[in-house]
Parts: structure tokens; C-alpha cells; sequence
């Protein structure tokens, strides 16, 4: 497996459906839409837009949050990549935990 984006050999990817009047609707996420879909019609893109896209918009925001909730926890999990309550399991439930505890208090 190679991490570097550049190493990887991956199948070009080809666009099997795509509507225009979606890609032109979808605004300022057309690009990061039309990028990973194959399927580029209205339902696909509904669901981009609600599953998908929030996490795209917010993913470099992590650390710029530390303020707005000055009693959070701000953690980065050697080992640990986009599927951390899978690959960590015991320190992220110990994570989630102290929070609720935490709450409770």
C-alpha cells in the first residue's frame, strides 16, 4: 500500500451519468462533487451535499474549533486515520467517556 498520492495506481475513474443542470447548480462544490462521483445526477448529489460535503467543508477546521469550545479535547491518534473508532476502539471510547463525564458534571 503507499501512502503518497502520486504512488498509487488506481483505475481512472469514469463519469458513467452526468446532468448538467446539477454540476451547474452545485455551486462551489461542483469540483470536490465531480471529483470522487461516477454518478453525477440529482439524488447523487443530495446526498453529497448532506453525507459528504460538511465533512470536506470542516475537515482542516479541527484546531481552528479549540476556541469556540474552550472545554473540549482536541486530540490526533497516531495510527489513526478517518476510521479511528475502528482503529483505536479503546482510546476512543475512553475519549468519548471522559467527555460524557465531563458533561455530566
Amino acid at each position: 500500500m503507499h501512502s503518497a498520492h502520486a504512488d498509487r495506481a488506481v483505475v481512472e475513474r469514469t463519469v458513467l451519468h452526468a446532468d448538467p443542470s446539477v454540476l451547474e447548480a452545485a455551486g462551489d462544490a461542483r469540483e470536490a462533487f465531480e471529483e470522487v462521483s461516477v454518478i453525477q445526477d440529482t439524488a447523487a448529489f443530495a446526498a453529497f451535499e448532506r453525507d459528504v460535503l460538511p465533512g470536506l467543508r470542516g475537515s482542516d477546521d479541527g484546531v481552528a474549533l479549540r476556541d469556540h469550545y474552550p472545554r473540549g479535547t482536541f486530540v490526533v491518534l497516531d495510527a489513526a486515520g478517518h476510521n479511528l473508532h475502528l482503529e483505536q476502539p479503546e482510546v476512543t471510547a475512553a475519549l468519548v467517556r471522559d467527555r460524557f463525564a465531563r458533561i455530566d458534571r
